[in-house]
């Protein structure tokens, strides 16, 4: 009785693990020409499922970017820095953030 239910454990954890898995290795490709960049944001967080936090630190600017295959981490963090912006993910929450500058004494 027990190795039974053992057994289910193990096959339903395998199954969660590998759905996590593979939201996380989700690939994608764009071609965004003049979208603006809350809009291309927006597409990522909706094809990955995301929750985005700190979109309105993005402005109203277009992007112009493309992507091939890519993870939608990349492509996402290729979006963000193209304006000067980052992102910490933490499993489906992203929350996005100006970059820091360098303080660097000369």
């Amino acid at each position: 009785m027990i190795k039974k239910y053992l057994a289910t454990f193990l096959l339903l954890f395998s199954l969660m693990l590998s759905s996590t898995q593979a939201a996380e290795n989700k690939a994608l490709s764009f071609d965004f020409e003049r979208l603006q960049v809350s809009k291309a944001i927006e597409v990522i967080a909706k094809f990955a499922d995301l929750e985005i936090e700190g979109l309105e630190l993005v402005k109203h600017d277009t992007v112009t970017i493309c992507a091939e295959n890519e993870p939608w981490d990349e492509a996402l963090r290729m979006l963000l820095a193209s304006q000067s912006l980052t992102a910490k993910i933490n499993g489906l929450r992203v929350t996005i953030s100006k970059i820091k500058p360098d303080k660097k004494n000369h």
